[in-house]
Order: C-alpha cells, then structure tokens, then sequence
C-alpha cells in the first residue's frame, strides 16, 4: 500500500508504483501461499481507495496488485498457447477498465483520452511492457528463491 501511494506522491511514478508494489504479492505466495497474498492484496486495495482514489491505486486494484498472485495459477496451465491466451485476455480486460475508469473518474475525455485510437496505441504499448513485466516477475521471483530467501527464512523464524 506504501508503495501505491508512493505513485500519488511523486506523479511520474503512477504507473511504475502499482508494478513494483504487486511484487510483494510474489514473495507472500512462494512463502505462505496463495490465500494470504490475496488477503494481503484485498487488504492493500482497500487501504489505497480508502486513503483516496488515484490513478496508482485503480492499477493496483485492478490488475497489478493480483496479477502476481494470479500468474502462479495461470503457469500451472500445461499448453503453453493456452497459458498466454489467459494471460493476455486478463491483462487487456484489466486495463480496458483501468482505462474507462480514469477516463470516468479523473475527467480525462476532456483532454481526449477517450480517443479510439489513442486507446489502441496505449494498450498495444502496454501489451509490450506486459510481456516485459510477466517475464520480471518471473526473474524476480527466481532470484528471491536463489539468493534472498535464505535471509527472509531467519526473520521468519
């Protein structure tokens, strides 16, 4: 949640907070499961729109704060095509509503973010950074495996 609203501080960060934040929900699944990341993550989103709704806080909520947490259900799908179809249509489905909810909520079509093709070129962009961002979280929960669970596992104890 510290971190979401991290994205409503500093403005150029909106995007990029919501991201880091929901790889927490990694760590929670590899070291407690599946259960507490979605309650850590429930808890967190309504502690963000509860502190104030922000452009930050709908991306937690609507995509980036489960996502993790879902990706470790999704790759247990055994046809890899299938793996990613899941995975892009849950992706576009969250920021197609991302998208009409700040335009909703923020005022945007007055600036013409309700533009057709603006929408078309922002979310074929953000499939791009999707991929990039699927393949981090993988990368990241790897090394915390290899190299910082060690360390977590003696706090924990």
């Amino acid at each position: 949640m510290i971190l979401v609203m991290c994205g409503n501080i500093f403005q150029a960060a909106s995007q990029a907070m919501p991201a880091i934040a929901g790889v927490i929900g990694v760590i929670i699944v590899i070291e407690i499961g599946v259960k507490w990341a979605f309650a850590a993550y429930f808890v967190s989103a309504v502690l963000t729109f509860i502190l104030g709704i922000n452009e930050a806080g709908i991306l937690f909520a609507l995509f980036f704060g489960y996502y993790p947490i879902v990706k470790s259900l999704i790759e247990k799908i055994r046809v890899r095509a299938i793996e990613y179809i899941v995975k892009f249509t849950l992706f576009n489905a969250a920021m197609i509503a991302s998208y009409a909810i700040l335009i909703a909520v923020f005022s945007l079509a007055a600036l013409g973010f309700d533009k057709m093709l603006f929408a078309w070129i922002t979310l074929a962009i953000g499939n791009v950074f999707f991929i990039l961002y699927d393949i981090c979280i993988s990368r990241i929960a790897a090394l915390y495996c290899v190299k910082y669970r060690k360390y977590i596992k003696k706090l924990l104890k």
